[in-house]
């Protein structure tokens, strides 16, 4: 990164260099484009080179050692890709004293990223640098966000049981063959899941919304606020809504329904 800085730096200063040299030159010589450079559009140029934000460029690594795991939790603001397969292992990139500042451990059967200083200090330090997380996986029965970062797992989630929790505005996407589905989402948090489940409960207080894809023969679904759910339902649907929210469903399920407020329950 910064071998990359000072070639910007020194382009930029040749780039003002050269402008001072067609400045200077006699008003007979040819013209180019270095003649409608101005001041001011080269200081711009300046700025284009040297001021690259940290927040897209990852400019450090650091690769962690973990034992084999089932959960994922993450209690950090970053990008998170898992990818499903063979190994396990987490490599994080981005700015070298944040993720010096982060925590990465298995406990239980729980692999957690989490800060190493309380979250106030750690964003007031770090707030603004741009994070992202490779991880390996052989299997995952629950997944955690409690941030307003994005998990997007490659490949499909096969698992008897799965549980995705999201806190905050945070995003999960991902693929899964499963047997019971448990989502629960606090504040304006998505959860993009395709695949197949048998049974799925949804839970969600705020405006958080589960996006169409998935396929389910049995939903159980609440809704405390204006958040929103969409899934195609083959067998039964249970509704309850208390607020603005919505369901809206493909299929010909059998309905139960509970509708305080302005809630409502569409085919589609």
């Amino acid at each position: 990164m910064k071998s990359v800085k000072k070639l910007q730096i020194g382009i930029a200063l040749t780039l003002l260099i050269i402008l001072g040299i067609a400045q200077t030159s006699p008003a007979n010589e040819p013209t180019n484009f270095l003649d409608k450079l101005t001041p001011f559009s080269a200081t711009k140029l300046l700025k284009t080179f040297t001021n690259i934000s940290d927040n897209h460029v990852y400019d450090g690594s650091k690769t962690y050692a973990v034992s084999h795991f089932t959960g994922l939790g993450i209690a950090v603001t970053m990008d998170v890709i898992v990818n499903m397969g063979n190994q396990v292992g987490v490599r994080i990139e981005g700015d070298e004293a944040a993720i010096e500042d982060l925590i990465v451990e298995v406990k239980g059967n729980n692999l957690v990223i989490r800060t190493r200083e309380t979250w106030k200090l750690w964003q007031k330090k770090h707030a603004h640098k741009k994070l992202k997380a490779v991880i390996s996986a052989k299997q995952l029965s629950s997944i955690s966000m409690a941030s307003s970062g994005n998990i997007k797992v490659n490949n499909t989630i096969q698992t008897k049981q799965l549980a995705i929790n999201i806190s905050g505005s945070g995003k999960v996407e991902a693929n899964a063959q499963v047997d019971a589905l448990n989502c629960a989402i606090s504040g304006s948090g998505t959860l993009h899941l395709s695949g197949t489940a048998e049974k799925a409960n949804v839970a969600i207080s705020g405006s958080g919304r589960v996006k169409e894809g998935l396929k389910v023969q049995q939903l159980s679904a609440v809704i405390s606020g204006s958040g929103n759910v969409n899934a195609n339902v083959s067998s039964k649907l249970d509704a309850v809504i208390s607020g603005s929210g919505s369901i809206n469903y493909s299929g010909n399920p059998q309905i139960q329904r509970k509708i305080s407020g302005s809630g409502r329950i569409n085919k589609i």
